[in-house]
């Protein structure tokens, strides 16, 4: 793990994280959790935290949150891990991903083995939650707008 990535004990990763779908993956589920290589490789997944009553709530928390750092498309779907469930069914029968403190609210998902079945096990795992959790943000706008308007204040 690199500096910026803190292990967060389970108790202190919030219930739901949001990974957003660009408009060119959502036809290739299974790149969703890929690592990406590059210089330096990409030490974890991005998610960002959305807290809310509904999902629909939740996913706008966490478009405010990740549109700081990167322009969402209109196009564009996050996808909703609720993490305690998603660590309980992806380690089950040994420790294959954690999450990490990135700098709150961004947080990263990590995978704590080398051995690419295991890591191919969880992602398809992972796919198959994220797809369940998939939601459009394009009602977002006027939730962004509206707290522009309370920050502004």
């Amino acid at each position: 793990m690199t500096d910026e990535l803190t292990s967060v004990s389970s108790s202190v990763i919030p219930d739901y994280l949001f990974r957003f779908i660009r408009p060119s993956w959502l036809d290739t589920p299974g790149m969703w959790f890929d690592l990406r290589d590059g210089e330096p490789p990409e030490p974890s997944v991005s998610l960002y935290t959305g807290s809310g009553a509904t999902r629909l709530d939740r996913v706008c928390e966490a478009v405010a949150h990740g549109s700081r750092t990167f322009q969402l498309k209109p196009t564009g779907q996050a996808a909703e891990l609720n993490t305690q469930i998603t660590l309980n069914r992806i380690n089950l029968r040994k420790k294959t991903l954690d999450f990490v403190d990135a700098r709150h609210p961004h947080y990263g998902l990590v995978y704590l083995t080398q051995d690419e079945r295991e890591i191919l096990q969880a992602k398809s795992i992972l796919t198959v939650m994220a797809k369940a959790g998939l939601t459009p943000y394009t009602h977002c706008q006027a939730f962004l707008q509206s707290r522009k308007k309370l920050v502004a204040r």
